[in-house]
């Protein structure tokens, strides 16, 4: 194969055509043939039923040894006994057919080929007159679901909302469509963007035109200032969090936050016992052990100075480890955009007021740490593939970044494998390199993790025999929650998160997205909108979801301009770098909707998942804002401009408002 860069170029648009092909397939796959994705597609005149529970973020199932069983059940009259009658039954994941009170059959319990159609002929256990068609369904991982179809002579009884549903013996109802875009009935108790609008109108009128006339005076001078921006705004990013600690996150509970107990427990039991809980020992404790180490290190260290001084210790890692994103922004930029100081200094500031990075690095998790780590292999990667060559130093430190961030949490095998994919990929098309050096470059990278985090997967393997497990599938913590399946409308779905954005992301994954990076959507965790954490001021986080908006159309077309930038005729290694960050982004992507397809529950599609990616998005928005500033120079003069960056520096204005006020 030639190594010249038309044909390299050639390649890399056939992989990239062929890998989003690829996981479009996969995903389509997934949803249509695994026994383990509960996909829901209404087609036919047979419907989906369930039963009419209402919506709530309770666990289900956690502790019950017995699963509960619907009753779906249909009456129906005859004039007589029929010549043909055949029953066919999908449900979710086991089932049993009564005909007038006789068992008809039942499925294997569970059911592997619960998608199937599974038919049989009732045409003995029907008669003239009154008939009833009773099909119990039990699902460990859902709620009940149920297609059935009576075909009779010249008549069709399908599975619809004239069926009726009981659960466990109680009373019955009107079976009901599965929907997973039902809102959470608190929801309206929660904070709305229009009354925030009405409350803070003046403000927010305020702090445009300051910050309008402020961009008017200034725009001379910020070009002036050239080199020394990005180091002016790492001085202000660190004020303001250090502001932020000492004013709000020091005194925000340490039981506040996503399983913030949990992960407080999993320490608790390092500190007492010396050693690394099982997997089963808790309800988080199957997390790799390195984030609660740090914490538990910096209690023993801060703690005897005071129960105050015990919680700064237990709260500074993940601080620590937030305020890094606007490092990891910064070096970032220096590697895609080298020698443009104002985008590198938009990407930090981007990274400091993020509300996903802010809300996060608040409370007791694991994820801002892993989120460091996974940044960091992140960089690393894009510096190396930035270079002429890529060097065995290079795949070591790769290496022992995805090490760490693996030994933090297993989201880390996303980019340990775009990483060695692009890295070695690239030295053996475009450096030719030989099969010594490309075994060297494979064990730079594979080394250190193993070193560092292969006892924790070798001891999952011993116990469980699988590298990875996880609460929801350890023997003995069978549970879910709602939806509990999911249909196509939950991924279309937009706009929830523009009017109650509290538990929007019961609406859509689009929401559940966007109200948990532009701010605290899921509200640290708990069950109830109508008590949403004290932290934080509510009614301006509520307002930041309309200014997020046009934040949103921004990092919109940077991340365009990265993808155009990774297809672009510029040195290879450049556009090495930007072909990583891209695969990098989409793979993340892909994984976080294949684990909301594994795990369909109302907590699984969260920002949390990819703060890894800040500093890309970072330098994302970054490019945007430039694009944007250009485009409205050109359009509107100085002015129109300068009004683009007074919007944008309102909306950061309000975020910090959401966290600070």
């Amino acid at each position: 194969m030639s190594g010249s860069p038309t044909a390299v170029e050639r390649l890399q648009r056939l992989a990239a055509l062929a890998l989003a092909l690829g996981a479009l397939a996969a995903l389509g796959w997934h949803c249509a043939m695994s026994p383990e994705v509960t996909w829901i597609a209404q087609r036919g005149d047979a419907a989906w039923v369930t039963d009419s529970r209402p919506v709530d973020a309770a666990v289900q199932q956690f502790g019950r040894a017995a699963v509960p069983v619907a009753i779906f059940t249909r009456r129906f009259e005859l004039a007589a006994a029929p010549a043909r009658a055949e029953l066919g039954v999908e449900a979710a994941r086991a089932y049993r057919v009564r005909v007038n009170g006789a068992i008809a059959w039942a499925s294997p319990d569970p059911d592997p080929q619960w998608r199937s159609r599974r038919s049989r002929d009732v045409t003995p256990l029907l008669r003239a007159g009154d008939n009833e068609v009773a099909i119990e369904v039990w699902n460990p991982r859902g709620p009940p679901l149920l297609r059935a179809r009576l075909d009779l002579d010249g008549r069709v009884i399908p599975s619809g909302v004239d069926w009726s549903a009981s659960l466990d013996g109680g009373a019955s109802a009107a079976a009901a469509l599965p929907d997973d875009t039902r809102p959470h009935p608190s929801a309206p108790a929660g904070p709305r963007p229009a009354r925030a609008l009405a409350e803070h109108g003046v403000a927010l009128a305020a702090i445009f035109a300051l910050a309008w006339i402020g961009w008017v005076l200034l725009a001379g001078r910020i070009a002036a200032l050239g080199p020394r921006l990005p180091a002016l705004a790492l001085v202000f990013v660190h004020a303001l969090w250090l502001a932020l600690f000492a004013a709000k996150f020091a005194r925000i509970p340490l039981t506040t936050g996503f399983d913030a107990t949990n992960h407080l427990r999993y320490v608790e039991l390092l500190r007492a016992n010396g050693a690394v809980p099982l997997p089963s020992d808790g309800w988080s404790t199957y997390h790799p052990p390195l984030y609660y180490a740090l914490v538990a290190g910096m209690q023993a260290l801060l703690g005897p100075l005071g129960p105050a001084w015990g919680a700064i210790g237990t709260k500074s890692v993940s601080f620590v480890a937030g305020l890094g994103q606007a490092w990891l922004a910064l070096a970032l930029a220096r590697v895609l955009a080298p020698g443009r100081p104002g985008l590198a200094a938009v990407a930090v500031l981007f990274a400091g007021c993020l509300p996903l990075d802010l809300y996060a690095s608040a409370y007791v998790s694991n994820e801002p740490l892993h989120a460091l780590w996974f940044g960091l292999a992140t960089l690393l990667s894009a510096q190396a593939l930035a270079r002429p060559r890529v060097r065995i130093g290079d795949a070591f430190a790769i290496g022992g970044a995805v090490g760490l961030a693996l030994l933090t949490k297993v989201t880390a095998l996303v980019v340990a494998g775009v990483a060695g994919a692009c890295l070695v990929g690239r030295a053996a098309l475009v450096g030719r390199a030989r099969p010594a050096r490309l075994a060297a470059l494979a064990a730079g990278l594979a080394l250190p993790p193993l070193a560092l985090a292969g006892w924790f997967y070798a001891r999952n393997l011993q116990l469980y025999g699988k590298l990875v497990v996880g609460n929801w599938n350890l023997p003995g913590m069978r549970w879910w929650s709602q939806p509990g399946f999911h249909t196509a409308g939950y991924y279309l779905g937009f706009g929830e998160s523009l009017r109650l954005p509290v538990f929007s992301g019961f609406h859509s994954f689009g929401d559940a997205l966007y109200s948990s990076f532009w701010g605290d959507g899921w509200i640290a965790g708990r069950a109830t909108a109508a008590l949403p954490p004290e932290s934080w001021s509510w009614s301006w986080v509520a307002l930041g979801y309309w200014l997020a908006l046009p934040a949103s159309a921004v990092l919109a077309i940077g991340c365009a301009q990265g993808v155009r930038l990774a297809f672009k005729p510029l040195p290879s290694a450049r556009r090495a770098a930007w072909s990583f960050v891209v695969t990098l982004e989409a793979a993340m992507g892909f994984a976080l909707v294949w684990l909301t397809l594994e795990l369909p529950y109302f907590g699984q599609a969260k920002a949390l998942y990819v703060l890894g990616l800040v500093a890309p998005l970072a330098v994302g928005f970054a490019l945007g804002a430039e694009v944007c500033d250009r485009a409205l120079a050109h359009a509107g003069g100085p002015l129109a401009a300068a009004a683009g960056r007074a919007l944008l520096t309102a909306a950061g204005a309000v975020f910090v408002l959401s966290f600070a006020a």
